[in-house]
């Protein structure tokens, strides 16, 4: 005796597979659409982040004045401070050069 085949059992099982992949195939697309998309996201916010962060530098540029450069405000202070010590000690050499010339020729 053959063994009988019930063939529309057979279609219906092989629709339900297809229907099965299908739906894995559709949802592994939305997936990859997903991450593609908010990798470009990713990276356009990284871009933004860098224009801005070179627009800030070139308006910072054009507030320098040509010769001059910008500096930290603690080398800054340490600058200032340098220069008021060597003011003080050109002012005090200029008294004493003066006083002494005086005290020559008096």
């Amino acid at each position: 005796m053959v063994p009988t085949v019930d063939v529309l059992s057979l279609v219906e099982r092989r629709k339900q597979w297809l229907l099965v992949s299908l739906s894995v195939v559709v949802v592994v697309v939305v997936v990859v659409v997903v991450v593609v998309v908010v990798l470009s996201l990713v990276e356009r916010r990284k871009q933004w982040l860098r224009d801005e962060e070179d627009q800030r530098a070139r308006d910072a540029d054009a507030e320098v004045p040509a010769g001059h450069r910008l500096m930290a405000d603690d080398e800054r202070q340490q600058t200032l401070d340098r220069i008021q010590l060597s003011t003080c000690a050109t002012f005090i050499h200029l008294s004493v050069a003066t006083t002494h010339s005086s005290a020559i020729h008096d």
